[in-house]
């Protein structure tokens, strides 16, 4: 794995890229015991191996790795990428919204140019997980790293997967928010984040419901002038589950096991809150009647 990631880095040093999401890959890797779903881009060259699959943009500057991993936590899972101290770590690790976490880390490659990894790590609630790797070159570098943002927000591990019936999984006990001033700010509204900016957007949606259920959607996309792969790139990807608030901490659990606590803060206009250092505008909602 470590000899092939270089030579995979290495012969991506290139332009930028941008393809659509397509429809879902179901995959059942035997080896690490994980079934998982993920959309994979379209127009984008699939190649299935063991123990997953490789997609390459169709100018080949772009790669991204999809492939699972046995652990159940996050330390024991960067270790299976094989990425050693040959590399640099780029700024600090980032929390995802499905509960996941990414790192960046970039190297110096044989032929003096540099090659960069953006890895996204995700735990399975039945067991072990998927690693998304994007490998790109400077030039195209956040690009990548939104398309494989794209790929790994729309893994999915299916709840059927075990061959055997087992007992059900208990839920983790979610905070009680009825004496909560956030709780009731926040009961059947809608939390909406934009952002747009260099050829890039992103949104994300929380509809929280008073019956303790929310409901999450996120999309991204942009336009990179100049791509010879078309120059347009666009993900989404959604979810459910549970919500609680704990103190100034919103307590999401979705479907799949994962838990996700964001830190609740006040902003001058009544109309919007901090979501983790986020703005967030407040609207009313009738999705949850």
């Amino acid at each position: 794995m470590k000899y092939r990631l270089s030579i995979l880095i290495l012969s991506i040093a290139a332009s930028s890229f941008g393809q659509i999401p397509s429809t879902s890959i179901e995959r059942r890797s035997p080896a690490a015991d994980v079934q998982y779903t993920f959309n994979p881009p379209r127009g984008w060259k699939q190649q299935e191996n063991d123990p997953g699959w490789t997609l390459t943009s169709p100018a080949e500057s772009v790669i991204i790795l999809v492939k699972p991993h046995a652990e159940n936590d996050f330390a024991k899972a960067v270790r299976t990428t094989e990425i050693d101290s040959t590399y640099k770590v780029i700024g600090d690790p980032r929390s995802l919204d499905n509960g996941g976490k990414s790192f960046r880390v970039s190297k110096v490659l044989a032929n003096g140019t540099t090659g960069i990894v953006d890895c996204f790590i995700m735990l399975s609630p039945n067991g072990g997980g998927v690693i998304v790797m994007a490998l790109s070159g400077p030039a195209n570098s956040e690009g990548a790293y939104k398309m494989g943002l794209a790929v790994a927000s729309s893994v999915a591990f299916p709840r059927d997967f075990a061959s055997t019936p087992s007992a059900p999984r208990p839920e983790a006990p979610m905070p009680s928010g009825s004496d909560s001033s956030w709780a009731a700010r926040l009961s059947n509204k809608h939390l909406l984040y934009l952002y747009s900016g260099n050829g890039y957007f992103e949104e994300r949606h929380y509809y929280i419901c008073s019956s303790g259920t929310f409901y999450y959607k996120a999309g991204s996309g942009g336009f990179t002038p100049g791509n010879s792969d078309g120059g347009s790139y666009a993900g989404r990807s959604g979810n459910s589950g549970r919500w609680g608030v704990s103190g100034s901490t919103l307590v999401l659990q979705y479907q799949n096991g994962n838990v996700v606590r964001l830190n609740l803060t006040e902003r001058q206009k009544s109309s919007e809150i901090g979501l983790n250092g986020n703005r967030y505008f407040i609207e009313p909602q009738p999705n949850c009647q």
